[in-house]
């Protein structure tokens, strides 16, 4: 639905068509969020991989010849005297004795330890090793690949979570975000459409003391939505709201859960910045978002059903249209 608020309901069907490989921006996401809301499997889901896809020399190719002439060595720094015996691959050479230092290819081994362990999906690790940014898009789907750097960096965001207590409670962020139902699915009707939502952490029975916290009916269900952004200032979360389209997802995500549960929903953002000092905001929609989430989500809604009904999948209008250039910023 956001895609066509986005756009139009024909990038949807390109996207459909042709899905494009996450992002790694999209795959820490992912990672952030099983490290957070699945904790108690994580750490036996994910699989580290080297920091770095980069192909090194594989010196397993490598012939022994003559030299023609004198060479530096690709691993110290004394030169092959003319008539040694050296290890050759293309124009790189080396001593015989130095071929030891030579550096692994730990990302093309990390490929083969995958295949052998039957975790490799439609694609084998030759055949991946020519499109190392593919690896993640072909792991099985039970499994995440993780670098360390990642790894360390998301140990730091849940230690974050952890430390921010919400003034006026006795939550911290990461405990609203774990004591909720985590990563729950739902289905419903809306406007005649049939529509799904998966929630990060669903509290049907709401979270009383956050919502006194932020002037809300105690007896409102809450759906906890964890964001990992470059800000948590809450000077600057609304204009990514504007951006991204979370007003969008608030009112979807809070409609459909009422549509199912029978009662109010209220829609609350865990926001957290990916790099240090790691700051986390707590942040709830405002009735207003609720307001222009409908007015972004339902013409969305029905531009998709018609696009499903008819088969027709337009994309922006044919019209000509006069336009005035957006006013610059001094």
């Amino acid at each position: 639905v956001a895609k066509v608020a986005k756009t139009s309901p024909g990038h949807l069907k390109a996207e459909r068509d042709e899905p494009p490989k996450p992002s790694e921006a999209f795959q820490f996401g992912i990672l952030v969020h099983a490290a957070t809301l699945e904790a108690e499997t994580f750490a036996d889901r994910v699989i580290e991989i080297p920091e770095s896809a980069a192909k090194v020399a594989d010196w397993r190719k490598a012939t022994i010849k003559k030299a023609t002439k004198n060479f530096a060595c690709e691993h110290c720094e004394h030169d092959i005297q003319k008539g040694d015996e050296n290890y050759v691959l293309s124009t790189k050479r080396c001593h015989v004795e130095c071929i030891g230092k030579a550096p692994a290819d730990t990302f093309r081994d990390a490929l083969v330890d995958l295949e052998a362990r039957g975790l490799l999906v439609g694609t084998t690790a030759a055949e991946l090793d020519t499109e190392r940014g593919s690896a993640w898009f072909h792991v099985d789907r039970t499994r995440f690949l993780a670098k360390p750097s990642q790894l360390r960096t998301i140990e730091r965001i849940r230690a974050a979570l952890a430390d921010h207590v919400i003034e006026g409670t006795d939550l911290s962020a990461l405990e609203l975000l774990q004591s909720g139902r985590r990563e729950i699915s739902g289905y419903s009707c809306l406007d005649f459409c049939d529509v799904a939502i998966r929630c990060d952490s669903l509290h049907v029975d709401g979270v009383p003391e956050l919502s006194r916290a932020l002037g809300w009916p105690a007896s409102v269900g809450i759906v906890a939505d964890l964001k990992t952004s470059d800000t948590a200032d809450v000077g600057r979360w609304p204009f990514h709201c504007r951006d991204f389209l979370y007003d969008l997802q608030a009112a979807f995500y809070c409609d459909i859960a009422e549509a199912i549960e029978g009662r109010p929903f209220r829609f609350v953002w865990v926001v957290v910045e990916k790099t240090a000092p790691f700051a986390v905001g707590v942040f709830g929609a405002s009735a207003e978002d609720h307001e222009t989430g409908r007015a972004l989500y339902r013409p969305a809604l029905a531009a998709l059903d018609e696009a499903t009904t008819s088969g027709e999948w337009p994309l922006y209008t044919r019209r000509p249209i006069e336009t005035t250039t957006a006013k610059r910023r001094k």
